[in-house]
């Protein structure tokens, strides 16, 4: 899943027998829409959350279809993106999942979080 045709399509090129799908989840309802149309065990969101507005919510989505997520962002020390800290990010977090592996890249600013759905 991602708002790029063209990084689906060198994702398609690279691993052909992988599914892919074109949507803007910043967009009212899309991701349950997706997420209700298929069985996902696993979502893997790489430096996806800061562009999202709506970060939190999709977070709460997830937990309601999707057994284990797994997250990777890059936090800086000042923040632009719409995940502002690595306290706000897990709090989120935990409200719907469980921490499966915490991990911290400190020199990096990244955090790296395996999580269980609570539902």
């Amino acid at each position: 899943l991602d708002i790029s045709n063209s990084a689906l399509k060198m994702l398609a090129a690279r691993y052909p027998d992988i599914g892919t799908i074109c949507a803007n989840i910043n967009e009212d309802r899309v991701l349950e829409e997706i997420l209700t149309k298929a069985n996902y065990d696993f979502v893997y969101c790489s430096e996806v959350l800061s562009y999202l507005k709506n970060w939190k919510e999709c977070i709460e989505i997830i937990s309601k279809h999707v057994q284990y997520l797994l997250v990777v962002l890059y936090i800086p020390d000042d923040p632009i993106g719409f995940v502002d800290s690595e306290e706000n990010l897990i709090k989120t977090c935990i409200k719907n999942f469980e921490i499966v592996h915490d991990i911290r890249l400190t020199s990096e600013q990244k955090v790296i979080l395996f999580l269980k759905s609570k539902q």
